[in-house]
């Protein structure tokens, strides 16, 4: 996802966000192309692509 200027998790670090806890940002894209492997007192900002991944229950056949 791309944190846009209004998005409520621009400008806050990773520690201070609410999320799931079955949710783990796994990698930060700056919009100059640094990666970033995020921790806690990484400070998120617009325009930053975040890749998040969640844990399901549920697993899709690919065959389908």
């Amino acid at each position: 996802m791309t944190l846009n200027g209004d998005c409520p998790w621009a400008g806050k670090r990773v520690k201070d966000l609410h999320i799931r806890k079955d949710e783990l940002i796994i990698m930060v894209q700056r919009p100059d192309g640094e990666i970033i492997v995020p921790r806690g007192n990484t400070l998120l900002k617009s325009g930053d692509r975040a890749i998040i991944s969640r844990e399901t229950k549920e697993i899709e056949d690919p065959a389908k």
